[in-house]
């Protein structure tokens, strides 16, 4: 009874961390979404991670580019460098196929 009682514990853990995960993305995705709609370059770019990874949206690699530009666009290094990476990786993928 002991083992169940503990592994149902360690259960109910996992699932309450899933779940805060899951808030911390959408609050993060809507702080980066109103930064970018204010011209915050770090926040587009953050924003674009999140697209490109699929951290808490669908992974999306044509709005992760558009948001990378418009970081890069504003100053945001990281997200020149992580546009270019996109491209690069398009290019490959064209050449050698998916």
């Amino acid at each position: 009874m002991k083992f169940f009682t503990v592994a149902f514990m360690f259960m109910f853990l996992g699932l309450v961390n899933i779940s805060v995960c899951y808030a911390d993305e959408a609050t993060l995705f809507t702080k980066y979404s109103k930064g970018c709609e204010d011209k915050n370059a770090e926040s587009c770019y953050k924003l674009g991670f999140m697209y490109a990874s699929g951290d808490g949206v669908e992974q999306d690699n044509k709005k992760a580019k558009k948001l990378y530009k418009k970081a890069c666009d504003g100053g945001n290094a990281e997200g020149c460098i992580s546009l270019e990476m996109l491209k690069s990786a398009d290019k490959l993928f064209k050449t050698f196929g998916n």
